[in-house]
Order: C-alpha cells, then structure tokens, then sequence
C-alpha cells in the first residue's frame, strides 16, 4: 500500500476500532471499496462518517464512481448499499476446485517468477490488462515479497504465453491470470490454467478462482475445467455524479 495518499480510513471510538474502510484502485476512473463496521456498532453511522471521508478523497482524484462487493450472507451490508443510492451492477462468483477434469496441457510448462522477472511480468500486464508499466512493477515488487504469494510464468513449446497469480493461504486462489494476446482463442489458455491448478492441488485439497457473472467466457473455461460455484458476491455501483453531495462539492 503506497503511503503518499490517504487510502485507509479508520474509526475508533474509546480508543477501539470499530470500523475500517480501504480504497483500492484497478480502474483509472474507478475505486473498489472494502468496509467493515464491528457489529456491535452497526445501525450508528460509522460507515456513514467513513464514507463521507472516503468520498471527499475520491472527489478530489477526479473519480467518478466506487464499486463495493457485498458479502452474499449480509443483509444489513445490502440495506445500507440501498440508503446510499448504489445501484447493483453484477454478480462475482468464486468457484472451488478440488478435482481436476482431464485435460492434454500438451507441451505446457511452469516456471516461477523469480526477482529478475519482474520486468517480464509488468509487460505482460501492460499487454493483458492495459496497465501502467511503472505501477505494474511496483505492485509486482510487492507481491515477490510477500511470502504467501506465487506468480507462475506459463509457457507452450518452451515460449513464454501468459502467467497467473496465486495468493496460497489459507486455500489458494488463482488471479491476475493472464494469456498474452498472440496466444489467445487457440485453447492454449485452458490448457495453461490446467497446468496452475494441477501444481496448486498437488500441495493443497483444493484451489479457488473467482469471474465476474458477465465474463461468459472465463466461467464456462471454469466449469470445464472442474471448478463448482460456492458463493456469489453482488457487486453494486456508486455513481458521483448522481450523487448530491457530489454536486455540492463542485
């Protein structure tokens, strides 16, 4: 987490915390929100006092809108989206897999990222994903520190095609997957998640990946490949330039 921007809001009342909301930033004009208000002191305005703090900071960085996941068990969190005028947008299903379906992975190959691969694996993040090159490779930096994290590098025929990202406990889950565009549509994609999963299964009973419900795509690779859906998260939008208090700000 950088430390040149005010991304973590904390609320505390008698010296406990008692609420905590954090901004993460993967779109250029979109902010994902993350909130947790202790239970005892829900219904009291908490997120609320959060929120408006957040909400200035958003405003000031000129983005227009904040997408929050809703926990699908929560009620009070899906009232509270509600009151504040966020719109549901879509669902993000996480599947598990504990048994994987046969498949060739023919002439696929792991190796993992190591320190003097950092500038291979931003590129491919600009290529896949659009990314800054400077940002990929400070958030990559971070993660080869962390020492629950793994990044694979996938390769077909000894070239280098994409790569997926693992974050190994408490059960591993595969993201950031990533085929570069000249190997894309050519099933090399499936045969190269096969091949993380297969890795990850032979230390673990089971391995975790989650899409977007608009991802047509990516959920029936999921499927085919053996991975079941255990829960569905509702994502809901926050749009400021809706929003009143937006308006008063300007």
């Amino acid at each position: 987490r950088p430390n040149i921007e005010y991304i973590d809001f904390l609320f505390y009342l008698d010296n406990q915390c008692v609420g905590f909301l954090a901004i993460y930033e993967f779109e250029p004009d979109q902010a994902e929100i993350c909130a947790i208000v202790h239970p005892k002191y829900r219904r009291q305005g908490v997120f609320h006092r959060m929120w408006i703090e957040a909400s200035m900071e958003l405003h000031q960085r000129g983005i227009g809108s904040a997408l929050f996941i809703q926990h699908p068990d929560s009620e009070s969190a899906k009232a509270c989206l509600k009151a504040l005028g966020a719109k549901y947008f879509r669902s993000e299903y996480r599947y598990e897999c504990q048994r994987l379906k046969r498949t060739s992975m023919k002439d696929i190959s792991l190796r993992q990222m190591g320190k003097k691969d950092l500038t291979t694996a931003a590129m491919i993040n600009v290529a896949c994903f659009g990314d800054n090159k400077a940002a990929a490779l400070e958030r990559l930096e971070d993660t080869f520190r962390q020492k629950n994290r793994r990044v694979y590098f996938i390769f077909h025929q000894d070239q280098l095609i994409g790569k997926a990202h693992a974050m190994l406990k408490p059960t591993p889950l595969i993201h950031d997957f990533a085929i570069l565009p000249d190997f894309q549509n050519r099933g090399l994609g499936k045969e190269g998640l096969a091949k993380v999963v297969e890795a990850l299964l032979a230390e673990s009973p089971s391995v975790l990946i989650e899409a977007d419900s608009d991802h047509f795509s990516a959920n029936k690779m999921y499927r085919s490949l053996g991975f079941e859906i255990v829960s569905t998260y509702c994502q809901w939008l926050y749009s400021f330039e809706h929003s009143p208090a937006h308006r008063d700000w300007e």
